[in-house]
């Protein structure tokens, strides 16, 4: 790339679309990456990626954070609804599977399929306790949840075939709330309606539902390998994935009406869920960049001189120091820049992050092909914001008038 410090040539446009409060988090253990798409799978974004199998996930909302476990990697880590700022909080595990989170946000807990337990750690990874172990615990545990009433947990016993219950505390004995299932996988609950979900994932698998306290057992949806499985009580609406097809699909709590929400975007899902409901939410935003310094007016694009000569850091130069675990995604990244957003003019940033660059001018997503990214400023969406775009060899920029995300 030319190094001359010049100053750019840059268009700028944004979606339309927007993304009000709630939004589906996705692991895909097939892709090693965490996806987040609009309840209404319109826009969609791959937001954390490389990282090893990534199975179940929760949401702190107290904290603001996504909390999920690495069954690979062995590990339980945090990251920003964004995908930013990923840290672990416990490692050393054997293969956790299913995670929440306490109704107070005080505790985090989790499955171990390879151990068979059933543990517990403080919010930010403190205290790790086993509950339950052996049998107990089951065969292969997957998917959890937690029941305030009671301070509870009920969990999916994969190889038992059995869906179990036992004390938030580690105290009391289990017990057997559901048997005779087919490979149950992912559990959830709702507490103001008085049911329980779960996934069986055969061949003839089903998503069913039953009392909270096992009794008056229905199937709700006939699909083959199901696995992922969130219960919006608040959009009236099942979200689940399956093992059979890389697609996300959405249904009524009863099970009718299933739609194909998002097809194509998952090898392997395993388990969903939902961020909070708020006007202050993540927002897309998309941008277009032409760098005067890179431009090749032959080629009608940019040059991606940094990537082909092996100059192009799979880490930003820029403050957020955001790391690219896979690595650059392909060979169509000219550069990374910083994107700011700006309530006036002449203030300071109120969100800012890194972003890859693409030799068409797109601005894109940490996977090299979503043209957009998501940025979370305090207000979200109900302020109008300047665009701040700087890259390291040219002069920042800054859109000529505000943008409203509305």
């Amino acid at each position: 790339m030319n190094k001359k410090t010049v100053n750019p040539i840059l268009i700028f446009f944004m979606t339309a679309s927007l993304i009000r409060a709630q939004m589906l988090v996705i692991t895909d253990s097939g892709n090693d990456a965490v996806i987040k798409s609009t309840l209404d799978g319109s826009m969609y974004q791959q937001i954390l990626t490389g990282k090893n199998a990534p199975s179940g996930i929760a949401v702190h909302t107290g904290n603001s954070r996504l909390i999920w476990a690495d069954a690979e990697a062995g590990a339980i880590y945090q990251s920003d609804y964004d995908g930013g700022n990923t840290s672990a909080l416990v490692t050393g595990l054997g293969t956790p599977r299913g995670v929440t989170v306490s109704s107070d946000g005080q505790y985090l807990f989790w499955t171990d399929s390879k151990t068979d337990e059933i543990k517990r750690c403080g919010a930010n990874g403190s205290n790790v306790i086993t509950l339950f172990s052996g049998s107990d615990a089951g065969d292969g545990p997957k998917g959890i949840a937690y029941v305030s009433s009671g301070n509870l947990l009920v969990w999916a016993d994969g190889a038992s075939g059995v869906i179990k219950q036992g004390s938030a505390a580690g105290t009391g004995s289990v017990t057997t709330l559901v048997s005779g299932l087919s490979s149950p996988y992912e559990v959830e609950v709702d507490e103001a309606g008085g049911k329980m979900y779960w996934t069986e994932t055969r061949s003839s698998g089903r998503i069913c539902r039953s009392d909270l306290d096992g009794t008056d057992v229905e199937t709700l949806i006939s699909v083959a390998y199901p696995r992922g499985l969130y219960v919006d009580v608040s959009t009236g609406n099942l979200y689940y994935s399956t093992a059979a097809s890389a697609n996300i699909y959405r249904s009524a709590l009863n099970g009718s009406n299933v739609q194909t929400l998002v097809s194509g975007i998952v090898s392997a899902a395993s388990f969903l869920a939902r961020t909070p409901g708020s006007d202050i939410a993540p927002i897309p935003v998309a941008v277009k960049v032409i760098l005067d310094g890179a431009w090749d007016a032959d080629g009608d694009s940019m040059i991606t001189a940094l990537y082909s000569g092996g100059h192009l850091p799979a880490s930003s130069p820029y403050g957020d120091d955001h790391v690219l675990t896979g690595g650059i995604p392909n060979n169509d990244i000219v550069d990374w820049v910083w994107v700011e957003l700006r309530e006036t003019a002449d203030g300071s940033a109120v969100a800012s992050k890194s972003a890859l660059l693409r030799k068409d001018g797109i601005v894109v997503g940490d996977d090299g092909v979503t043209e957009y990214i998501f940025m979370d400023p305090p207000k979200g969406m109900t302020v109008d914001y300047y665009i701040v775009v700087t890259h390291r060899n040219h002069v920042k920029i800054m859109s000529a008038t505000p943008w409203s995300p509305d």
